[in-house]
């Protein structure tokens, strides 16, 4: 039974990184074959997230087989879908850009796949990239939004982070709440067998 679940999470992980091969090969044909500076500046941060969420992806698989640690299959599949979601369909896919609520979406599950990593990497990414160019395109916080609130004095990028820690807060919330039940259920059940 276990090994079948193995070979499951095996098969995703295939999947997921035959999806970011294809991601690769179409992000290194904007890089090559762009006749603008924003498709071929596109295709370069695409390639780079392409190989950052492959070693990302690969992590669990690699702690596993070299040092032996079995991590419980639930977690990989969440981790890879995670990934899959924001990355792959969020940012390589612009579902960030053009599907409303999408970032609250991810942020809510990201509260279970730790949120303020995914903070950290989105303030890193825009910093890097206002470095090399301070005409970048890239506004992962949104700090190139002008923020016309009549409550929030802060600008939108602060306000942008600070609701997603919010949101994904409510979403590990609920995780520490479905797990508390599930692990009182289970003490329940072997409290009766005994």
């Amino acid at each position: 039974m276990k090994k079948m679940k193995m070979e499951k999470v095996k098969l995703l992980y295939i999947i997921f990184l035959f999806i970011l091969f294809l991601e690769l090969l179409g992000s290194l044909g904007a890089v090559f074959f762009a006749e603008s500076s924003i498709i071929r500046d596109a295709g370069i941060t695409n390639t780079f997230l392409v190989v950052i969420t492959t070693i990302v992806i690969l992590i669990p698989w690699i702690v596993e087989s070299r040092y032996k640690i079995d991590i419980p299959d639930f977690l990989e599949v969440i981790l890879l879908s995670m990934l899959f979601i924001s990355v792959v369909l969020g940012f390589l896919n612009d579902y960030y850009v053009n599907v409303k609520g999408f970032d609250k979406f991810t942020h809510i599950l990201s509260g279970i796949t730790l949120l303020v990593v995914w903070e950290f990497y989105e303030f890193i990414a825009d910093t890097i990239s206002y470095i090399l160019d301070n005409n970048t395109l890239r506004n992962m916080q949104r700090y190139q939004w002008i923020n016309d609130s009549l409550i929030f004095p802060q600008g939108y990028g602060l306000y942008d982070t600070m609701v997603d820690l919010f949101v994904g807060t409510l979403g590990a919330l609920v995780v520490v709440v479905v797990g508390y039940l599930l692990i009182k259920n289970k003490s329940n059940v072997i409290k009766q067998t005994k």
